[in-house]
């Protein structure tokens, strides 16, 4: 999928993908951590639905800021390009 220009469509496809991606490094990163934790020392302890919600909780606050943070940068470089372009 290519974007012509910085929209509104391209912040909800950014915010929507990041906060996925955050998500995913969030959760299996406990979940190493745990697998970690249970070569170790013994014990596997996991809550699975606790580690969902504070992954789910993660992913969101991550994804959000750096969506918005992308796409802010990428509105200025398209400002920039067009103030270059009509020199």
């Amino acid at each position: 999928m290519k974007f012509e220009k910085v929209d509104i469509k391209l912040l909800l496809v950014l915010i929507s993908v990041l906060v996925l991606t955050s998500f995913l490094v969030v959760f299996f990163m406990r979940l190493a951590a745990a697998l970690y934790i249970y070569m170790v020392g013994g014990g596997f302890e996991f809550s699975w639905a606790q580690n969902l919600i504070l992954s789910a909780r993660g992913g969101v606050g991550g994804g959000v800021v750096l969506g918005i943070g992308v796409w802010v940068m990428s509105k200025l470089e398209e400002k920039k390009n067009r103030k270059v372009d009509k020199k």
